[in-house]
């Protein structure tokens, strides 16, 4: 059996030394991480019926903590052309009067024995962002058309706008705090 030498054991705790004297120097980065009421609050805009939670607590600071985690991993800014908010906007055709310092809550629940989705988008002026994002179907009241999502129904919660395919869930949508302390196992979500 073979003994590692000492000359590559003393080069493994030189590197080791080097690694966490260059992480010591980094410049701290500012905790910009929403907290855990912020957290919970969030995910109790979606129903306890949910089937599928995503939230973004802070669309902002999801963005700059991407962007930073981009730079840094990377190190070229033309890698990323524009913020992530951006290309959410280009991607899904956001226009005007998104909130990004909102809570985005995306959603999956069973309607008629399938999934549907549905999502609360953070608005400064709900009826802006609507307008500017999608059009309107004639003859249907809420009913929009949207160019990759297809025909989605909106309804204006205070500050919010809930988007999904299902007109039964916009229209039965009631805010009912509580999935954020739901038990599912015994893991606490």
């Amino acid at each position: 059996m073979r003994r590692p030498s000492n000359r590559l054991s003393i080069l493994s705790l030189l590197a080791l030394a080097a690694l966490g004297t260059a992480a010591l120097a980094a410049e701290p980065t500012a905790r910009r991480t929403p907290t855990l009421p912020e957290f919970e609050a969030a995910i109790d805009l979606a129903p306890p019926t949910a089937l599928s939670v995503a939230v973004v607590p802070q669309m902002k600071l999801a963005a700059d903590d991407l962007s930073e985690c981009l730079a840094r991993i990377g190190g070229d800014a033309s890698a990323v052309p524009l913020r992530p908010l951006d290309l959410l906007r280009g991607q899904l055709g956001i226009g005007n009067g998104l909130d990004e310092s909102g809570a985005l809550v995306i959603w999956s629940e069973m309607r008629d024995g399938a999934p549907v989705m549905a999502a609360l988008v953070p608005a400064m002026d709900p009826k802006a962002l609507a307008e500017s994002s999608l059009k309107r179907v004639e003859g249907e009241e809420g009913a929009f058309m949207h160019e990759r999502l297809g025909k989605v129904h909106l309804r204006e919660i205070g500050r919010r706008l809930l988007v999904s395919p299902s007109r039964e869930l916009v229209q039965g949508y009631a805010a009912q705090p509580g999935l954020s302390r739901r038990q599912i196992g015994r893991a606490h979500v």
